[in-house]
């Protein structure tokens, strides 16, 4: 049975299609990629939290993959620098111990 093909709605004529576009407007295109605060965010967390890298050897990543900041990564930047960074050991999480009533790292 062969699979039901998807109808979409064209934002320019309203009309209800199965055609892959209408009104020269192609459904499969996507809008550009950029790097979201959540993006940014997740990418300072991995970096920093998960694997203890300091502000210059994050920078030097940052650059070894063609960027200024990670605000400014392009698609396959940031994938990139998140392959580089799953290859790296993560840390160990610094565990806080009282000890006698004051607290040791």
């Amino acid at each position: 049975m062969p699979a039901a093909r998807r109808t979409r709605i064209c934002p320019r004529c309203q009309g209800r299609t199965a055609a892959p576009d209408c009104c020269g407007i192609v459904f499969a295109a996507r809008r550009r990629w950029r790097m979201t605060k959540a993006l940014v965010q997740r990418v300072h967390a991995v970096a920093r939290g998960r694997k203890g890298l300091d502000e210059e050897t994050y920078r030097l990543r940052v650059r070894a993959v063609g960027a200024e900041t990670s605000k400014r990564f392009t698609r396959e930047q940031y994938r990139e620098f998140m392959r580089g960074l799953a290859k790296l050991p993560d840390v160990k999480p610094l565990r806080i111990v009282a000890e006698r009533g004051r607290m040791v790292a």
